[in-house]
């Protein structure tokens, strides 16, 4: 009817300010996950994910809680009807904790776009609209007609759907990039001593995308093959040539 249509728009409005801090996480987490990795730096990568992960979390869990001691006044803000008022913080207190729940994916979803595999963010958004958010909103609208808390349900639903998706999406993410790395550390790195003034030192920096095997890397003397000290670093090697 006109009332729900009403309630359900002014949510939406207020929910839209609400997922500023998840929607911008995405964002924040997508380049400065992509600059450590192309930095060689992958474990920083899953760091930044983690922690915007506890923060959009943590923000979330404030404001939902927050919400269901207020729900009836911020919907009231935008109408003067008691009804759309009522109905509106219905929906809202269940909606709410879709705060808390994306906020977890839409990081995962920033990651996997540093990452490369942005087709990942796409396919757990279908799974879980497709499988949750969809079914839900309709069995709650032909079930419970006189309230729109159920419905309002069906997004966190939703959410903790895409959590779960994206949980199975990185553990296959993480084996087909330790896959990657073995493949990557199976030929050696050969680095050649340059030709110069006798006694000159010559300094190698060498990155790396993704750390190698410090045993793979070797530079090549006169004489002999040298394999670098494990002590000498991870993924920056700085080589000293007499």
């Amino acid at each position: 009817g006109l009332n729900d249509a009403a309630a359900v728009g002014i949510v939406e409005k207020i929910i839209g300010i609400l997922f500023l801090v998840p929607s911008t996480m995405l964002s924040t987490v997508s380049a400065l996950a992509a600059q450590n990795i192309g930095a060689g730096k992958p474990q920083r990568a899953r760091e930044v994910m983690r922690d915007a992960i506890f923060i959009t979390a943590g923000v979330g869990l404030v404001l939902a809680g927050a919400t269901q001691f207020c729900a009836v006044g911020l919907v009231g803000l935008f109408t003067e009807s008691d009804t759309v008022a009522l109905m509106g913080s219905q929906y809202l207190r269940s909606y709410v904790w879709d705060c808390l729940l994306a906020g977890i994916h839409f990081c995962i979803s920033g990651y996997f776009c540093a990452c490369g595999v942005s087709g990942y963010s796409f396919a757990h958004n279908a799974i879980s609209t497709l499988c949750a958010r969809l079914p839900l909103s309709w069995l709650a609208s032909r079930n419970f007609p006189g309230t729109l808390f159920p419905m309002g349900c069906a997004a966190p639903a939703g959410s903790l759907v895409s959590v779960l998706v994206c949980g199975v999406l990185l553990r296959i993410l993480a084996k087909k990039q330790a896959a990657e790395d073995s493949k990557a550390g199976a030929a050696p790195l050969i680095l050649f001593e340059k030709s110069g003034v006798p006694g000159r030192v010559h300094r190698f920096l060498v990155y790396f995308r993704r750390a190698l095997p410090l045993e793979s890397i070797l530079y090549k003397t006169p004489n002999r093959m040298n394999k670098i000290p494990k002590s000498r670093g991870d993924s920056l090697c700085h080589l000293e040539i007499f």
